[in-house]
């Protein structure tokens, strides 16, 4: 969405950079199985009301993955793990 909206540029081009975003030699997609989706509706009903948020952090939570993200408001509920690098 951000591509999308000019909000970002993705080089060379969208399709491209998702492909190479996503080598299976460095990267493992994770999918929004059943679990996943149960696991959403365990989160606080003040959590974020975004879908696409609920899945991510419920994702993080069920993996044990931090989860890589500027958004301050999953940050600060605590609901997961926040990857900080170094």
């Amino acid at each position: 969405m951000l591509e999308r909206k000019d909000r970002i540029r993705l080089e060379p081009d969208f399709e491209t950079w998702m492909r190479a975003a996503t080598n299976p030699d460095y990267m493992h997609v994770l999918t929004a199985d059943i679990e996943v989706v149960i696991a959403q509706r365990l989160l606080p009903d003040e959590f974020h009301a975004d879908p696409a948020d609920r899945l991510i952090t419920a994702t993080s939570i069920l993996t044990g993955f931090p989860l890589a993200t500027h958004d301050g408001r999953i940050a600060d509920s605590g609901a997961c793990t926040i990857w900080s690098p170094g």
